[in-house]
């Protein structure tokens, strides 16, 4: 008997976690890629580059995202010596009330993964963003406040 609901547990854990892996439909994926054709080096936030080493970085920002937009809040760069490293984009205050649609996209605006109201992954070397989209709801404002954690 515990053995059968362990190995029930650890498949619906793989069925849960696969679910929210890189499933998009191609108009979502084609809106992100001409955000990112449009999106600028200046947009995105400075970091200092530690040859050899991985810092923790951790940020929080309101961002305003208006209903049914996609737009791209952060482009990070992931070292060789930090890859495979946690990086994660989470919607810790829901001002608006709305639904959020979080992304992380290579440069090529590949859809790597994706979830509801937030992402964590372990990528491997690369240039990548963060993208969210308003699904809509709430009071329409589009605000909310985030939490980035990057190891760079």
């Amino acid at each position: 008997m515990k053995r059968s609901l362990r190995i029930n547990a650890f498949l619906f854990g793989c069925f849960s976690l696969s679910a929210f892996s890189a499933f998009a439909n191609p108009e979502v994926e084609s809106r992100i890629q001409s955000a990112i054709s449009e999106y600028t080096t200046q947009q995105s936030v400075k970091s200092i580059d530690y040859p050899y080493r991985c810092r923790e970085l951790e940020s929080t920002a309101y961002e305003l995202v208006n209903p049914n937009e996609i737009k791209i809040v952060d482009r990070f760069t992931v070292s060789y010596e930090c890859r495979n490293k946690l990086q994660s984009f989470h919607v810790v205050r829901n001002d608006s009330g709305a639904t959020y649609y979080v992304y992380l996209t290579d440069s090529n605006g590949t859809i790597v993964r994706t979830g509801r109201y937030g992402v964590s992954s372990y990528p491997s070397a690369g240039d990548y963003f963060w993208v969210v989209e308003n699904k809509g709801g709430g009071d329409g404002s589009g605000r909310f406040k985030s939490e980035t954690r990057h190891f760079r």
